[in-house]
């Protein structure tokens, strides 16, 4: 994979979106939008995660680290997303990005 040469400035927000290959819809159902929320507070952080291990009523309990971003608005839609970031760090937003991307 390759890597930005120009680090994100911390302190300063970005807008960010993904969205489903082709246009598909990427969250089905209610579960779909509760599962991508938990996912943005568990990759939020410099520890390792592996979901599978996460209980779904523990997730806000998980010991994430340090925060990589600070998270100022996010909107779901059915075949995308947006995220509002500020990086906290110097590669907090392309880690954090990685996680949420590959979660």
């Amino acid at each position: 994979m390759s890597q930005r040469k120009n680090t994100f400035a911390a302190g300063e927000f970005f807008h960010l979106y993904n969205r489903g290959n082709s246009k598909q819809v990427i969250f089905h159902d209610v579960s779909d939008y509760l599962r991508f929320q938990q996912l943005l507070f568990v990759a939020n952080g410099t520890n390792s995660i592996d979901f599978r291990r996460i209980k779904k009523d523990d997730v806000f309990d998980f010991e994430r680290g340090e925060q990589l971003v600070s998270i100022g608005a996010y909107c779901l839609m059915p075949n995308h997303f947006h995220l509002l970031v500020s990086p906290l760090s110097d590669d907090g937003l392309s880690r954090f990005m990685q996680k949420v991307s590959t979660g």
